[in-house]
């Protein structure tokens, strides 16, 4: 009489943790993608603040412009500007004035510096240019 109750075939056993090894790495490489598009939709939000607060400084510039037409003496201040905000300061030297207009959204800021000579109500512009705070 022949009895074999326990039969030693490995076999089943080997695909089992095959399986579980690819489901394993298919979650690392998931996870790493999942993660990777986190990093990039962050950095592309990053982008879309610096875009919107250079917006912002250079609206500000413009306004500085502006007032500065109707006023000679006007010396800067604070504007409220969509989401953003921004500081202008004006320093004179006779008809030259250079303008200082910073931004800041959520955090994000840009800086813009100009000079100008001013001669009654027109504005010459002699330089624009971004600057690093």
């Amino acid at each position: 009489m022949y009895m074999h109750r326990y039969s030693h075939n490995q076999g089943g056993y080997i695909a089992l943790i095959a399986v579980l090894i690819i489901v394993a790495v298919t979650l690392a490489i998931g996870l790493a993608l999942n993660l990777l598009g986190i990093g990039e939709t962050q950095a592309g939000y990053e982008k879309q603040l610096s875009v919107q607060s250079f917006t912002i400084a250079d609206s500000c510039m413009h306004e500085a412009y502006i007032r500065l037409r109707a006023d000679s003496a006007y010396a800067g201040g604070s504007l409220n500007v969509g989401q953003g905000s921004c500081s202008i300061t004006v320093t004179a030297d006779g008809p030259n004035r250079t303008i200082r207009a910073a931004s800041d959204i959520q955090g994000v800021q840009r800086k813009i510096e100009s000079a100008i000579t001013l001669s009654g109500t027109s504005v010459k512009l002699i330089s624009w240019q971004e600057v690093s705070l």
